[in-house]
């Protein structure tokens, strides 16, 4: 967690992260199916775990207005600027602290707790990521809920040739989603922004890649390997299933 500030990262500000992620296919399908959990589970106490810049958590507690959100983040300075952003909600609150301290002692009363794009910054090594599994099991009341949607590896083996072929896919649905969503008129100056936008998302995608494959700041796990890290911790696996065809795919688990 402590280089997470340096990723390639979408959230330099509200505008970029809407411009480029905000626009792309896999972010908003990922976004959708949170939302279809939090309604599924009759969450009323909500937690996100690495909120960022808070456009995921504050869309949602603006949605869902008579249910209590908090987001947490590592960065200081990015929690102030969501605390800004998103001060009108009333039932949202951010707090600064680093997530796998956050869940030793400020999880008992949420009913949800859902990491979207933020388990794979758990630093290498693995038992790192089963500490925190177990930890918030032990942590969490019975029968509420923990939901990790997430990219991940595309086998048990990657090489580095199976990882840059994903992300190539990635690259070129980050760059197809984002122009078509970013367009908005077709004169000139409509079409360069387009192109602009998806071609950094493209460049973005790339760069996430190369640090996949180098496990730098981007630490991402096999599918598999998670649900049975979460079985193995004491949860019930209630869905394990894919999100999408890049490698994105959702595990929700229930406190027994």
């Amino acid at each position: 967690m402590k280089n997470y500030e340096i990723t390639p990262s979408f959230y330099v500000s509200e505008e970029y992260f809407k411009k480029y992620l905000g626009q792309t296919s896999y972010y908003l399908k990922l976004q959708d199916v949170t939302e279809k959990i939090i309604r599924l589970t009759h969450a009323q106490n909500v937690l996100e775990l690495g909120s960022a810049l808070g456009t995921t958590v504050g869309k949602f507690a603006a949605e869902f207005k008579t249910v209590h959100f908090t987001g947490v983040d590592i960065r200081e300075d990015v929690v102030e600027q969501a605390k800004k952003t998103f001060s009108g909600l009333d039932n949202l609150e951010f707090k600064a602290a680093d997530m796998c301290d956050y869940v030793k002692d400020s999880i008992s009363d949420t009913d949800l707790i859902y990491l979207l794009y933020s388990f794979h910054h758990i630093e290498d090594p693995l038992e790192r990521k089963v500490e925190f599994l177990e930890t918030c099991h032990k942590n969490m009341k019975k029968g509420s809920f923990l939901f990790i949607i997430e990219s991940f590896l595309p086998g048990p083996d990657s090489s580095a040739e199976d990882i840059d072929r994903l992300y190539e896919k990635r690259a070129l649905e980050g760059y197809a989603s984002t122009y078509w969503n970013s367009l908005n008129s077709i004169d000139e100056e409509g079409l360069a922004l387009s192109k602009k936008v998806a071609s950094v998302s493209f460049s973005e995608e790339s760069k996430a890649g190369e640090m996949v494959v180098k496990r730098d700041t981007e630490y991402l796990v096999d599918f598999d390997w998670l649900v049975k890290a979460c079985e193995d911790a004491g949860f019930e696996v209630v869905i394990a299933e894919p999100v999408n065809c890049i490698c994105e795919n959702a595990v929700l688990l229930r406190r027994r």
